[in-house]
């Protein structure tokens, strides 16, 4: 499920452009066709218009099946919900930086806005993630800078300004996180300007 989520998630964004440059399909044999995924209801809220993309690396044969594939990714992703609206890596508990990716991908299709149920839902999950630190995050799991980071770009696209003080304080936290000259890594070296760590930005605790 875990992995699923994540990959569909990452997916939507990369549909637009996933047919540049195909030819003819090759032909699948029985032996080495996908086999189809388990039937699941469809949610009352599936999209029914087809996204705006719009690229000149498509023809229009290959558009159309990238914009009924988005939609075909958005409804699997909305019947995955969890009670509480928000998505997660273990059935019936909703994180923060899963429910972020997937409320992304609805704010880029079109058809969802920032008063969408759906939306509404998942943002109601992430801000319940959100620390005194401006940051989005577990303290007991850690990943502090990764799972903000997400909660930065699904707020990003909702470009809602009610959460202008959210998003502000988070982009915040994450310039704080930054590895400088003079940190310590988890085994306690110290970072010089010539560390290969310097300037990056680490998952979290992890250094």
């Amino acid at each position: 499920m875990r992995r699923t989520l994540v990959i569909t998630c990452v997916g939507l964004a990369m549909l637009a452009v996933a047919h540049a440059g195909c030819g003819k399909e090759e032909e699948t044999t029985p032996a080495t066709r996908p086999a189809a995924s388990a039937p699941f209801a469809r949610p009352a809220d599936a999209p029914k218009t087809l996204p705006i993309v719009e690229t000149a690396a498509l023809d229009a044969e290959h558009l159309e099946r990238v914009r009924i594939d988005i939609n075909k990714g958005i409804t699997w992703l909305l019947a995955g919900r969890n009670p509480d609206g928000g998505w997660g890596f273990i059935p019936g508990r909703s994180h923060p930086a899963l429910t972020a990716m997937a409320v992304k991908a609805l704010l880029q299709h079109g058809e969802y806005g920032i008063e969408s149920p759906a939306v509404v839902d998942a943002f109601k999950v992430i801000m319940a993630a959100r620390q005194k630190d401006g940051g989005f995050y577990d303290p007991a799991e850690g990943n502090a800078n990764y799972v903000t980071a997400v909660v930065v770009m699904a707020m990003a696209a909702a470009k809602d300004p009610r959460q202008k003080d959210a998003l502000a304080g988070a982009v915040k936290f994450l310039r704080t996180q930054q590895i400088i000259p003079g940190s310590k890594t988890p085994d306690g070296d110290v970072v010089t300007d010539k560390h290969a760590y310097a300037g990056g930005v680490s998952y979290g605790k992890h250094g």
